[in-house]
């Protein structure tokens, strides 16, 4: 039917376009069968994945020469020595060759990947800061790439971001086809101040991963983060150092120092106005927190603790009312997105044995088949536009913090969304707590206090059972020296105290014994009728 055809068609064009278009190359034999395995996983399993050293013997070839792509991405081993002895085709290399010994194969990878471009190509590589500012053979590398206009950007990336190594690290972009804007140019980003912090490694939150990524599609120029730089400049003024602090130093302000308030205390009214523009925001006043005339201010008589300033600030009615109209705008921009959201899902179609009887080759019987949805990029591409439009008019937060709340929320959709696109609307993609939390509130109620009054009648039940001396029969006694703990459940310990209550009534010796065992089985006996009612 059609939708085995459609099969048969998907599995045609990823294996006609793996077979002529995705190569790689690794030196780790282990890790070259883990990639070997990730495009299987993929659907990919045609995707030729080389194991060799890309330096010394370029494996994928084509026509007696290295094999040009449109795109290259990388993630070479950092300082790393080579050597020039076996090498083939060092041709490729046409800026130079860096020092074989010193750990600085860098530019070598760089350069291999720059030739293996074609006329068009782009490429993007992680590598160590220091192919930026190192000097001696690096330094004319990297001045002949400089001055073949093929560096689009320079991307600084956060400390720490990559198991095994602390090395600070940078994305550089090639271009074989810049755009006019970018002629003799090229674009840096300096976004090592913007992560999350790992107990192990650091990692790029999708806020800073957005806001990276906007910044460079835009080529949006950002004091402190981003700035094109002329390549007059570079040359001439720094010497082709392509140090990114250089052209875009993001240290920060040094925190404000007033000896006055250490020694005696009171908030500096500059330091006050120096956060006017995020009160004003929200229409909050700092008079609702500080008092006092003059150049120090103090905190109010009520405000007591720290966590009085953030009773006084959620209780503001203004806020309250910034908070209610964001709350509206994020109300009406959703009528409109989960319009986008219900077509993600392929539509069903149903065809009837009438509809298809003009149809040729096409069996007479009930079809049902699946139309694609829209694209998940597409969605999301129209919606953080939307949503950015919405938010923006709040006056709250910068476009970036806007798109942040988006990708943060879309990052914890996305394997729903994968699942909407792939089999459409699911019962599964609701959580039971949803329908729990919003139908059967009251049954949840009900079912919490009976899970409660069991534990607490388990719980009576197991200390009472612990607190009844308990002898093992003779027969088991020499079975195992620990096994006390073992055998003490509630039904030995029953049959324990029964054979007790047997032995103690032959004797008019033991009454109060025998009136205290029949309390504690009758204790027990309460107990477990009790937990047959709860559950």
């Amino acid at each position: 039917d059609y939708a085995d055809r459609r099969t048969d068609e998907h599995y045609k064009h990823w294996h006609d376009f793996a077979m002529s278009n995705l190569f790689g190359i690794e030196l780790n034999d282990s890790i070259a069968r883990v990639a070997k395995m990730n495009m299987i996983l993929h659907n990919v399993p045609d995707a030729r994945i080389e194991n060799g050293d890309t330096i010394e013997d370029p494996k994928i070839t084509e026509g007696g020469s290295w094999k040009k792509f449109d795109i290259v991405i990388a993630n070479p081993p950092f300082s790393q020595n080579y050597s020039r002895a076996n090498m083939k085709m060092d041709n490729r290399f046409l800026f130079g060759f860096a020092p074989e010994t010193g750990k600085k194969a860098d530019l070598m990878f760089v350069q291999h990947m720059i030739s293996s471009l074609n006329s068009e190509g782009r490429m993007a590589t992680i590598m160590p800061h220091g192919v930026l500012f190192r000097g001696g053979a690096e330094k004319l590398i990297r001045k002949g790439i400089v001055d073949a206009n093929l560096i689009e950007a320079i991307i600084s990336l956060p400390p720490a971001l990559f198991y095994g190594t602390s090395i600070p690290a940078c994305v550089l972009v090639i271009n074989k086809n810049k755009p006019d804007t970018l002629r003799d140019k090229i674009f840096f980003i300096n976004a090592d101040a913007e992560y999350g912090e790992g107990k192990v490694q650091n990692f790029l939150r999708p806020e800073d991963i957005e806001k990276i990524n906007y910044v460079f599609t835009h080529k949006k120029e950002i004091l402190g983060y981003s700035r094109v730089v002329d390549r007059k400049e570079i040359a001439e003024v720094h010497d082709y150092n392509l140090n990114i602090r250089r052209y875009v130093d993001n240290t920060p302000e040094p925190e404000p120092e007033d000896v006055r308030a250490h020694l005696l205390g009171g908030v500096p009214e500059t330091e006050i106005e120096s956060q006017e523009q995020q009160y004003n925001k929200f229409g909050f006043s700092a008079g609702r927190i500080f008092a006092g005339e003059g150049k120090y201010l103090y905190f109010k008589d009520e405000i007591t603790e720290k966590s009085t300033i953030k009773q006084v600030v959620e209780n503001d009615e203004n806020i309250k009312a910034t908070y209610s109209s964001i709350q509206k705008k994020l109300d009406d921009w959703w009528q409109t997105g989960k319009e986008d959201f219900a077509r993600l899902a392929p539509v069903q179609i149903y065809k009837t044995e009438e509809a298809m009887a003009d149809e040729a080759d096409v069996v007479r019987s009930m079809l049902d088949y699946t139309a694609s949805g829209l694209q998940i990029s597409k969605v999301k591409d129209h919606l953080l536009k939307s949503f950015k439009e919405t938010l923006l008019i709040a006056s709250t937060l910068d476009e970036f913090q806007v798109a942040g709340v988006f990708v943060n929320w879309w990052t914890d959709i996305k394997y729903d969304l994968k699942t909407i696109k792939s089999v459409g609307w699911s019962p599964s993609l609701i959580p039971d707590e949803y329908f729990i939390d919003n139908y059967f509130t009251k049954e949840k109620e009900t079912i919490q206090k009976l899970e409660t009054a069991i534990n607490e009648k388990s719980s009576e039940l197991q200390e009472l059972i612990e607190s009844i001396e308990f002898e093992q029969d003779d027969e088991s006694e020499g079975e195992d020296e620990n096994n006390d703990e073992d055998n003490r459940t509630t039904k030995t310990i029953k049959d324990y105290l029964k054979s007790q209550i047997s032995e103690l009534k032959k004797s008019e010796d033991f009454r109060d014994e025998l009136k205290q065992i029949k309390e504690q089985l009758q204790n027990i006996n309460n107990l477990e009728n009790d937990l047959k009612k709860l559950k």
